[in-house]
């Protein structure tokens, strides 16, 4: 999500660097990951070794410490769902397979 579309959708005021902007998005998206793995029922370890990570990968991605569109593609894959369902808030979300 853009920068200034971030502080749009949410209300926020001011200015923010773009450092704080990809922090809050990185976190954002991993709890993301985070739900709609948990909705799956599968734990971190499940789903690393559906796309060849280690179980504190996983965590790191879901806690927010990524930098690769490409990792986020493999865990959207593997969640079956298009990678831009990882930037949505749950009450625009459609169902989860």
């Amino acid at each position: 999500m853009a920068p200034i579309l971030f502080q749009i959708r949410y209300g926020l005021p001011g200015q923010f660097s773009s450092r704080i902007d990809l922090e809050v998005v990185r976190k954002m998206i991993g709890a993301r990951i985070r739900e709609l793995r948990r909705k799956r029922g599968w734990s971190q370890e499940q789903l690393g070794a559906m796309v060849g990570f280690s179980q504190s990968k996983i965590s790191k991605i879901e806690h927010g410490d990524w930098d690769s569109l490409s990792d986020l593609r493999l865990i959207a894959k593997a969640l079956d769902v298009p990678i831009e369902e990882l930037v949505r808030e749950e009450a625009e979300s459609s169902d989860v397979k």
